[in-house]
């Protein structure tokens, strides 16, 4: 009987010597695949981190172009503007009417200093020098804003009357 209880001792131990190495085997696969998991994660999340950081500076540099296109555009119509108060006070002076014209003249210039001033290579140092103008040329400046607004509103109603006119079908081709 010994004999027999020594026999399912050893077969035990064998069972539960191949039950640890299995137990072992899976402990040491499972750490392979938790590691390799953790690095395949570590990797994807940095290439998610690099992507966004390309989409972000993707995004920046648009805006700025976006900002510098604006830029270049308020600079023209400030010019076409300046231009347009020039003539205007032409001929006011030629009309006699000079106090009248006086203030075109202011107006003119500080449109000419506005528009150099807002060609600055950034978009900052141009906002602060259209603040600056607005505080060294408050006359200038409200004028601006009054013809902007004006020059906003007549093109939102024309938009507007273009669109009524496209969407019930009856736009005419008036040589416009």
């Amino acid at each position: 009987m010994a004999n027999s209880s020594t026999s399912r001792r050893r077969a035990s131990d064998g069972r539960d010597s191949r039950t640890a190495r299995k137990s072992a085997e899976i402990k040491r696969k499972v750490s392979e695949n938790l590691s390799d998991a953790r690095e395949e994660a570590k990797d994807d999340l940095d290439d998610m981190v690099r992507a966004a950081r390309d989409d972000v500076h993707d995004m920046a540099s648009a805006a700025g172009d976006y900002a510098k296109g604006q830029k270049a555009q308020a600079t023209e119509q400030i010019g076409g503007i300046a231009e347009a108060i020039e003539r205007a006070a032409t001929e006011l002076a030629s009309e006699g009417r000079d106090v009248a014209e006086r203030y075109a003249r202011d107006l003119t210039t500080g449109l000419n200093h506005l528009s150099r001033s807002a060609q600055s290579p950034s978009v900052d140092r141009a906002m602060n020098n259209v603040s600056r103008f607005g505080r060294e040329h408050p006359i200038a400046f409200l004028g601006l804003a009054a013809l902007s607004g004006f020059a906003i509103s007549r093109f939102a109603s024309a938009s507007a009357q273009r669109l009524q006119r496209s969407s019930s079908g009856h736009e005419k081709d008036d040589g416009r």
